[in-house]
């Protein structure tokens, strides 16, 4: 991970000034983030970071928190919304394929009382 986020997170902590407690800090929070979504952190704590000191309103390090919780909750949504997607896909398919077996059970059971009834010997 330092390997892909080190420079990024560097340059981060030399231009806001936050130590290299912080630098510890966002490496490990990273590696508890999926890895699809870290690359996402990492620029979005960039702009973030740099409109807050524009603002000048909040200490840089609430600001880094309150960044790391807000995208925690948003990663959280996104897992349980991936997996919504996922179940609601695999539900449909199995409507589908129940609606199939349906037809095909409907079209098939009268051409076989069909073939039964003119198989059967006359008396």
């Amino acid at each position: 991970m330092e390997k892909r986020f080190g420079d990024d997170i560097a340059a981060l902590v030399k231009e806001h000034a936050l130590g290299d407690a912080a630098y510890e800090g966002i490496l490990r929070y990273i590696a508890n983030i999926e890895k699809e979504y870290r690359a996402d952190y990492v620029s979005g704590l960039k702009k973030f970071l740099r409109q807050s000191a524009k603002a000048k309103e909040h200490k840089t390090e609430e600001v880094l928190d309150f960044y790391s919780q807000a995208f925690g909750v948003a990663e959280a949504e996104a897992i349980k919304a991936k997996t919504e997607s996922s179940v609601m896909r695999w539900s449909s398919l199995g409507s589908i394929l129940v609606c199939c077996f349906m037809l095909f059970m409907m079209l098939v059971i009268p051409a076989l009382l069909k073939i039964e009834e003119n198989t059967r010997p006359k008396p």
